[in-house]
């Protein structure tokens, strides 16, 4: 696949490491140039220098063109607005991580359903080993395939019950957000219009969760 990273924060850079090592095209924007000049000399991806949020700058790094664009600068206001302009450019696929969960929302509000909260992962993490839930660290756990996909429910299935949603047979539900509160899934539970579903499944399942998904 062709992904595109906006910002070399250390996820971001991260996050090139291991798709470069699954064969992936990876391009990364950096409006540092030194960071951009010693990711250039490091990486085996393409390094555009220039301001992540400006629709120039992005329009040359051919978002138009990419099966991703991960925006992931460190700033959740900039991450916010080069979403918003790489959707106007015509990004199919965009991903937006925040750690400000009033910028999460805000996120949700604009029509970004792809977003990945770093808090929201930190507190699921925390509160199951606070149960003595044996988790390991998101860095052992997310290998190979394994990915976290977040759904947002639709009006259709207002008031379904948990156990009544048919996810894949490799997918599981593991927190469900409905607005600041934290909710662990029971089978029993109705889940509401606009709750945040996060399921643990694997990456070639995306396109079937959001056929199940669609709003």
């Amino acid at each position: 696949m062709k992904i595109i990273i906006v910002g070399a924060s250390n996820v971001g850079i991260l996050l090139a490491q291991q798709l470069i090592a699954e064969g992936h095209n990876v391009s990364i924007i950096e409006s540092n140039y030194d960071l951009a000049k010693k990711i250039a000399g490091e990486l085996d991806c393409a390094v555009l220098h220039g301001d992540p949020v400006s629709p120039r700058v992005l329009g040359d790094a051919e978002v138009n063109k990419a099966d991703y664009v991960v925006v992931v600068t460190g700033n959740d206001k900039d991450n916010l607005l080069a979403a918003i302009n790489a959707r106007g450019l015509g990004a199919r696929n965009i991903i937006v991580v925040i750690e400000n969960e009033d910028y999460h929302k805000l996120a949700v509000s604009l029509g970004f359903f792809n977003v990945v909260s770093l808090t929201r992962l930190a507190v699921i993490q925390i509160h199951a080993l606070l149960k003595g839930m044996n988790i390991a660290n998101l860095s052992t756990i997310l290998r190979g395939d394994a990915i976290f996909y977040v759904a947002i429910i639709p009006d259709r299935m207002n008031s379904m019950k948990i156990k009544d949603i048919r996810l894949p047979s490799d997918s599981l539900i593991v927190a469900i957000y409905r607005g600041e509160e934290l909710i662990f899934p029971r089978e029993d539970l109705e889940i509401k219009t606009g709750d945040e579903i996060v399921i643990f499944t694997r990456r070639q399942t995306i396109d079937e969760l959001k056929k199940i998904f669609k709003h």
